[in-house]
């Protein structure tokens, strides 16, 4: 922890401030040494990857950092980083024109398919004239005052009432129902018999007035 806070108070901080005094001050010396600082500290933080697997790196990273704010600069920056870049500079043209020009056609690719999809959109979308959306607007409109209007005071007890009628008669179907299932069982009682073998009495006057008319 305190080693890395020296690391960005060596680095970064101290040659910030000394930077900000030199351009305030307008000394072209001093402004041409710290960008040499500069441009030293950026190609090794583009290799710093591969450096850390240096043992003690960071002590080492620390040592050379005071060396290049201590006068150090000017002859890392002409004795090695100058030499690599004017050897390589027209390459390095030709790749940042290269990256550009990439990064143009990327963008206009993607806007063009951004227009496309929108252009898609408006034309599967039909949009309707001012008349149009005006007669929609009024039919909606008057439906829903017609269905407004339709719930009346009187439409609603109507329809309370044809409610309380109905379970009304429910009920008397219901209550109807269980005495007309035993009025056949007591139709349907059984009958006393009567004793065919019951002799009927006899007409006693006949039988009389056959005997009268006989003696005589």
């Amino acid at each position: 922890m305190i080693l890395t806070l020296l690391n960005v108070l060596v680095t970064f901080l101290i040659p910030i401030y000394k930077s900000y005094k030199c351009l305030n001050v307008g000394n072209a010396e001093r402004q041409a040494y710290w960008l040499m600082y500069w441009v030293i500290i950026g190609c090794v933080s583009c290799v710093e990857g591969l450096l850390r697997w240096i043992p003690l790196y960071r002590y080492i990273k620390i040592a050379f950092v005071i060396y290049l704010e201590l006068q150090g600069s000017e002859v890392v920056y002409d004795s090695l980083v100058k030499e690599v870049l004017q050897r390589h500079e027209t390459e390095i043209e030709d790749g940042l024109r290269g990256l550009k020009r990439g990064v143009y056609d990327l963008g206009v690719n993607y806007v063009k398919r951004i227009y496309s999809a929108i252009s898609q959109q408006q034309q599967e979308y039909i949009p309707l004239d001012d008349e149009q959306e005006r007669e929609q607007n009024q039919e909606q409109s008057s439906n829903i005052a017609q269905l407004i209007s339709s719930y009346t005071p009187t439409v609603i007890t109507n329809q309370l009432s044809n409610q309380l009628t109905r379970r009304g008669a429910k009920t008397d179907d219901q209550q109807k129902q269980p005495t007309q299932q035993t009025q056949p069982t007591a139709q349907t009682q059984p009958k006393p018999k009567t004793n065919k073998n019951k002799q009927q009495p006899q007409d006693t006057s006949k039988d009389a007035s056959s005997w009268l008319f006989g003696y005589l």
